[in-house]
């Protein structure tokens, strides 16, 4: 064998499918799980507040069945009929399950693929966007997957654009599968992944950078967050004719999406009816001369009537999803005509425009999460002015468009935000001098995050005092919360003190209290090596 050939080979061979320690240089810090340096702490600075976050998530860790339903599910919803793999080859379902069923394990429940999507926070890319936006996916992919076999196809159905991409996990350099000895090393090369996928979309132009939730200045996220609720507040007829002029933006985005595929679809259609009528001819023509030839044509139009049923059946289907969205646009506009000429009450207005979102997303099938958080911000602001709002402790947040301003987070969940942020802060100020003075900026940002995790973690802690000692909840798990924020400030738990004063009185109460803390003080066992990959990664 060519001795060039080998070496190449080796060269490759020394790459690792997994992020682990051995990639790490001898001296280095890790703060929210990235590698920082002088140059991280110049980008992560306040000039670089406004730069947008990236995305790379890994959706599901998947058995060849799943496999399959996840490329149907991505080449359904693309502007064409196919993906594109590894090599930028076009590829259909079947195509790409022939050439990846011959490196399965075939294994029972063995997971054979990954399921990730890259995002990007815009509206809309215009053609050059799109271009960086691809080749940025591609660097980062032929860098951390050499020697894995994937499939891509980039959606714009959603409110955001994104590509999703299946990854075969056999290496067929390595000759082995991806695997994670520790939730350390999944935690490390999806950080690997987001930087890498920063830098080459800063390399073409388009400005991202990879932050944790807790580098981002909370209190302007959550003013930005509160904005739509106070025009709600204020002026509700102009709130909502803000969300009516967002909902038909993305009505015609997908719009203009679905006739682009219906026209590579009939495309598709079109030269397979000419295919399959040439062959029709040629058989006929075999037929009379009574060619044997005719019998594996015979069998070729068999294959080809069952293809050409199925993309049939995909373009009326097609059809008629554009139909439907054309419906909900003019429903939408009509809806906003009358909401605009209306002079009724706040509250009208907002029940009015909740049964239009109904008939346009019934259950939410079709709407992005910015139509979805709209429309659980107008319920909410609906609820509190009519006076059907109940005000109560949530066990988590139930509305997620509040999720990252932690204003329903529990004291589990704020004590663990407050620590991480500790751990770092204490990290940057052990670092070198010149690292410190770069990152003085970033550091601050940190420190008012850290105070206002720590203001709403005591505002928080009022409210569930509150609710235990005046009002008289008996709530398991806000018992056991309190206990916990007992020990997290250092204060006097008054719930004990309460309930042993009442224990002549009320012993069940006591009980109660008791059993709580003998839960809570029990230990916890560790986490089974059973976990999948795919719930460690949610976890970080």
């Amino acid at each position: 064998m060519d001795k060039d050939y080998l070496e190449e080979l080796e060269k490759h061979k020394i790459k690792k499918s997994a992020y682990t320690n051995v990639n790490l240089p001898s001296k280095h810090y890790f703060v929210f799980g990235k590698i920082f340096h002088f140059n991280s702490a110049k980008r992560l600075s306040a000039k670089n507040q406004k730069a947008k976050q990236v995305l790379v998530k890994l959706i599901s860790n998947m058995g060849v069945k799943r496999l399959e339903n996840s490329l149907n599910y991505m080449i359904k919803n693309s502007d064409n009929a196919f993906a594109l793999n590894e090599k930028g080859e076009e590829c259909g379902v079947k195509e790409l399950m022939k050439d990846w069923s011959k490196i399965f394990s075939n294994r029972a429940n063995a997971k054979e693929a990954w399921h990730l999507v890259f995002s990007l926070d815009e509206e809309y890319l215009s053609e050059k966007k799109q271009r960086a936006f691809i080749n940025s996916v591609k660097d980062v992919m032929s860098s951390h997957f050499l020697g894995h076999k994937y499939a891509f196809v980039m959606h714009n159905h959603q409110a955001k654009p994104h590509i999703h991409i299946v990854v075969n996990k056999y290496n067929v350099l390595e000759n082995k599968k991806i695997h994670f000895a520790k939730k350390s090393d999944i935690k490390y090369f999806f950080e690997a992944l987001r930087e890498d996928f920063a830098y080459a979309l800063g390399a073409r132009g388009l400005d991202y950078i990879n932050r944790s939730p807790l580098e981002k200045n909370l209190q302007e996220a959550t003013k930005k967050m509160k904005q739509m609720d106070r025009v709600l507040e204020s002026d509700s007829q102009f709130g909502i004719s803000q969300i009516f002029q967002n909902i038909q933006l993305s009505l015609h985005q997908k719009i203009m999406d679905k006739e682009k595929r219906i026209v590579a679809l009939k495309l598709d259609y079109d030269t397979h009816k000419n295919e399959r009528e040439r062959l029709q001819a040629l058989l006929e023509q075999y037929i009379i001369h009574n060619n044997k030839r005719r019998f594996a044509l015979m069998k070729q139009m068999k294959i080809m009537r069952k293809e050409f049923k199925e993309k049939s059946a995909l373009l009326l289907s097609e059809m008629k999803e554009l139909r439907r969205l054309n419906n909900a646009l003019e429903h939408s506009k009509k809806d906003l005509k009358t909401h605009t000429l209306n002079r009724i009450q706040s509250a009208s207005y907002k029940r009015n425009f909740l049964k239009s979102y109904e008939k346009i997303y019934p259950n939410h099938k079709g709407a992005s999460k910015k139509d979805i958080q709209n429309y659980y911000r107008v319920k909410n602001s609906l609820e509190q002015e009519s006076k059907e709002y109940k005000k109560e402790l949530f066990l988590y947040s139930t509305n997620y468009y509040f999720k990252h301003s932690f204003e329903n987070a529990n004291l589990f969940d704020l004590e663990k935000k407050t620590r991480r942020l500790n751990e770092n802060i204490d990290i940057l100020k052990s670092m070198d001098y010149f690292v410190k003075q770069e990152s003085e900026s970033y550091l601050n940002n940190l420190e008012k995050n850290l105070s206002y995790i720590n203001h709403i973690y005591e505002k928080r802690f009022e409210n569930l005092e509150k609710e235990l000692l005046e009002k008289g909840n008996k709530n398991p798990f806000l018992m056991k919360e309190y206990i916990k924020g007992c020990e997290f400030l250092g204060v006097e738990n008054q719930l004990k003190k309460a309930m042993i004063n009442e224990a002549p009185k009320n012993t069940g109460a006591r009980n109660l209290y008791e059993e709580i803390q003998k839960r809570y003080n029990k230990p916890v066992k560790n986490e089974t090596k059973e976990n999948s990959i795919n719930s460690m990664e949610r976890s970080f």
